[in-house]
């Protein structure tokens, strides 16, 4: 069963349209009285890992045991609830009758783990991201790499770019270089080369930044030197008889020129189905782009699916 109310669940989760359950479906209003507060609060207590570079997936506090009010619902036939529509039933949250805890902290190592927050010894660095133009590049995904040996462990090593496309880092002390469009491949909202601080291409060529405890490296200026030219290419996607396939999804129907791209498009198929896909197609730089692309899914049953490996063409180099 699958369990939800507002600000509830994982961080994150995937779950596909398609396999949702029709709406609207009936409303729930989150009673946030002292009772939800209290479940809330014992509900987001975690364990505090004493090293920086361990990672505890999971580590609640409390064991949590309430009487709840809320909705049952049932999906429906062929369709699910929350991660990957997976869940057939799922029970949305009114308000808690009553909670009940237990401590789980006696079963940690109290050597590894404290029940309260550790500072590490951090230092920041931030900057801005400028285009060819010299404006600001907002909404931009800015990565900062350890230049030590072994690695250093960077809790966050991605960071998004503000509306004046400002960026800031939190680090453990140490030596680093700055890029940006060096995790994803240029596309059409960022059609520009990998580029390091200050302004290169080369990895090799980036200036180290260095950075001590409570220190903060600021106004860094990271500049693109050029944009890339966007391509967008039509793609459609047929079933083996020739009928179009609503809600497929294409990747990648974007391109940038000058760097080979695979194209692979598949349907997913429901609860308890994963997809079907059409044979992934290699586009290389030094190779004309066709005006259009037809991909062909490679079953004919429409209602049923079954796995196929993304298979990447043994011609493709695909790039960064």
């Amino acid at each position: 069963m699958w369990f939800t109310y507002p600000g509830s669940g994982p961080a994150a989760y995937v779950s596909f349209s398609t396999g949702e359950p029709s709406k609207p479906r009936p409303s729930v209003q989150l009673t946030k009285d002292k009772s939800f507060r209290e479940f809330q609060k014992y509900v987001d207590a975690k364990m505090y890992s004493r090293q920086r570079d361990s990672v505890c997936v999971d580590c609640p506090r409390y064991e949590v045991t309430a009487v709840m009010v809320g909705l049952v619902e049932f999906a429906g036939v062929g369709r699910g609830f929350g991660h990957m529509n997976m869940f057939p039933v799922q029970f949305v949250l009114h308000s808690i009758e009553k909670s009940t805890v237990k401590d789980l902290a006696p079963n940690y190592d109290a050597a590894e783990y404290s029940t309260t927050p550790i500072r590490f010894p951090t230092g920041y660095v931030s900057g801005t991201l400028l285009g060819p133009d010299g404006r600001a590049i907002s909404d931009a995904d800015v990565n900062i790499y350890s230049v030590s040996d072994p690695p250093t462990h960077i809790d966050e090593d991605s960071a998004t770019t503000d509306e004046k496309g400002r960026f800031k880092f939190a680090v453990p002390p140490g030596s680093y270089i700055v890029g940006f469009n060096t995790f994803w491949p240029p596309s059409a909202n960022a059609p520009y080369p990998p580029t390091y601080y200050p302004s290169t291409k080369e990895r090799a060529a980036a200036q180290v930044v260095s950075v001590d405890d409570k220190e903060h490296v600021k106004n860094l200026v990271l500049k693109v030197a050029q944009s890339l030219t966007a391509r967008v290419i039509p793609v459609k996607v047929l079933w083996p008889d020739g009928r179009p396939v609503p809600d497929a999804n294409v990747w990648i129907s974007q391109l940038i020129e000058g760097i080979d791209y695979i194209v692979h498009a598949d349907k997913y198929a429901g609860l308890a189905r994963v997809s079907c896909g059409a044979k992934s197609l290699s586009i290389r730089a030094s190779q004309p782009i066709p005006p259009r692309i037809q991909l062909t899914l490679s079953i004919n049953d429409y209602h049923v699916c079954k796995n196929i490996d993304f298979d990447i063409p043994t011609d493709a180099t695909p790039q960064n």
